[in-house]
Order: structure tokens, then C-alpha cells, then sequence
């Protein structure tokens, strides 16, 4: 994996995978600008988010307030 720090990388060498959960296009589109290092996926919204996490991730990103099923359900 040419060009990654550790800190991107996890114990068996695989990038970090990061879930960003967020209804705003805009503000889900920054964080995953910010976190381009990391292999990131975007749920926009709380049902989205649940259908995700069939897969593993090392991180989410969580947006508490959100319409339908919000962060704290």
C-alpha cells in the first residue's frame, strides 16, 4: 500500500474503513474530502446507516440528528 502512514492503515496492513452517516449531501461530502486518506463509504441517513453495516468498519462517523432514524435509535 504505497503512499499510507500506519496511522491509516490497520494492524493486518488493510486501510481503515470509515462510515459517514449524515443527511446534509453538502456536510457528508466535506467529511469524506477531510477523510480521503481513508477508505470511506457515505450513508445519507439513519435507515442507510443500518443497511451499511452488513459490511465491517473500523469507524462511523455519526450524525445525531436525523430525520426518519436519527443517530440515537
Amino acid at each position: 500500500m504505497t503512499g499510507e502512514s500506519p496511522e491509516q492503515t490497520r494492524r493486518d496492513g488493510e486501510q481503515i474503513r470509515v462510515l459517514i452517516v449524515e443527511d446534509e449531501a453538502d456536510l457528508a461530502d466535506m467529511y469524506d474530502a477531510y477523510l480521503s486518506e481513508y477508505d470511506t463509504d457515505i450513508a445519507y441517513g439513519g435507515e442507510e446507516a443500518l443497511d451499511s453495516l452488513s459490511e465491517e468498519y473500523d469507524v462511523i462517523l455519526l450524525d445525531r440528528r436525523m430525520p426518519v432514524v436519527s443517530g440515537n435509535e
